[in-house]
């Protein structure tokens, strides 16, 4: 180029570059005349003063795709602007869900997590609306669910009522018993869930037998410390299981309670709480092995076995399988149990 003019830089395929190219675009707006475009001769006729866009035709509007720039002509092609939104889901003028449908929506979901959490939640639930059955002392319900499903010394002992041991977890008379064992059980036992299924090689039983192994430690311990007919019954043994295995996993987490809402408490202090409460009341004695009617022993015995299976998962003595898969997966570096304990 000579001094002092400038040539648009020209691209092998004949086009100017995009800035270039929309410049030019909007360049007629500059040379129009005031009152209307004007022809060769100068006189000026009744011509708009838009200039009309030849790609926006209505006949071939389908087939021509959008122009690669924006000139006056294209603000009204059908592209430019965005749809509109669909209606929002949360109108409040909208019928709410049944509640039948959100309850089985919940469980379908809980089951996808964990058959072992859906199906227990909902065996509480059946045996606690059979509690609240009104029946008469000597009618033949209310005899069959205590002896089926209710723990105590004498019917494990003398009458080899073994059974009671598993069942008395899933027998609740309480309303609020049985909500917040539920919600204990379902909040806790979820992530607990996915841990095993990674750390024992995704067997679908890790679950089953951390359950029935806490039911069985927390009836043991009831039965070895009551001596006056006590009986229990509950998830409780079985929720502080879930919790004392979390809180050796996750020493630091931190955990909320109702009754102080805007503190948090770390899960290695309350264990050791639970620990010395439970204990504690073992030790004093009272109704139930507690004070208010609160079966300390089967709490005590379900922190103990929490704590026992995270140190035995820690040592590799669950979770092996054979003495070959062991030897195969040391050889391949596979088996590491102290680095998949941290899993998260």
């Amino acid at each position: 180029s000579s001094y002092g003019v400038h040539r648009p830089e020209i691209r092998r395929d004949g086009l100017l570059p995009p800035q270039r190219q929309r410049r030019r675009s909007l360049a007629f707006l500059s040379t129009i005349p005031r009152g209307g475009a004007g022809n060769n001769n100068g006189n000026h006729d009744n011509s708009p003063l838009i200039e009309m866009n030849p790609v926006y035709n209505t006949k071939n509007q389908e087939q021509q795709p959008p122009p690669p720039y924006m000139t006056v002509g294209d603000l009204d092609h059908p592209n430019q602007y965005p749809k509109e939104p669909p209606p929002s889901s949360n109108n409040r003028t909208q019928a709410p869900k049944p509640l039948i449908e959100i309850a089985t929506k919940f469980v379908r979901n809980l089951h996808h997590q964990s058959p072992t959490l859906s199906i227990l939640s909902l065996l509480s639930v059946l045996v606690f609306l059979l509690w609240q059955i009104p029946s008469g002392p000597a009618s033949p319900l209310l005899r069959f669910l205590q002896t089926h499903f209710v723990c105590s010394r004498d019917g494990v002992i003398r009458k080899k009522r073994i059974h009671t041991m598993l069942l008395s977890s899933i027998s609740h008379i309480g309303f609020f018993h049985v909500l917040f064992n539920l919600y204990s059980f379902v909040h806790l036992g979820a992530p607990l869930a996915r841990f095993l299924e990674q750390v024992l090689d995704g067997n679908g039983y890790g679950l089953w037998w951390f359950v029935i192994g806490a039911s069985i430690s927390g009836s043991m311990m009831h039965i070895l410390t009551s001596f006056r007919g006590e009986h229990c019954m509950g998830l409780s043994d079985v929720t502080l299981a879930m919790f004392a295995f979390e809180a050796k996993r996750n020493p630091s987490r931190e955990f909320r309670t109702i009754y102080f809402p805007g503190v948090g408490f770390l899960a290695q202090h309350v264990l050791t709480v639970l620990l010395v409460v439970s204990a504690f009341g073992v030790l004093i004695g009272g109704k139930n092995n507690s004070g208010g009617g609160v079966a300390h022993a089967a709490h005590l015995g379900g922190l103990l076995f929490g704590v026992g299976y995270y140190e035995a998962m820690l040592r590799g003595w669950i979770g092996r399988g054979n003495r070959q898969q062991q030897q195969r997966r040391r050889w391949a570096g596979y088996y590491d149990v102290r680095r998949r304990m941290r899993i998260n």
